[in-house]
């Protein structure tokens, strides 16, 4: 989950062949773009419910671990700027 710091960033689901191109713009010059914030927000509220399944479930891995980690990140990324939204594998 490497937050947009850079204009083009690939987020891969996984290790299957689903994927979402992120391209940073500046504005909402396009109808297609969003705000990071939106993709921030539902991003984390569906990692925290995997996360409490697992916990619930007593289940434990290092991807737990990482997804935990990602989620912190992303809570923490304060990044005012819009984005394009390209799926790819579907």
């Amino acid at each position: 989950m490497e937050v947009p710091t850079r204009r083009e960033v690939k987020w891969r689901f996984m290790d299957g062949p689903h994927s979402l191109t992120l391209t940073k713009v500046e504005r909402a010059i396009s109808s297609g773009a969003w705000a990071f914030e939106r993709v921030q927000s539902s991003l984390c509220e569906a990692a925290e419910r995997v996360i409490s399944y697992c916990e619930q479930q007593k289940m434990s891995a290092k991807d737990l671990e990482t997804l935990r980690t990602n989620v912190r990140q992303l809570k923490s990324a304060n990044r005012p700027f819009h984005i394009l939204i390209q799926t790819s594998g579907y």
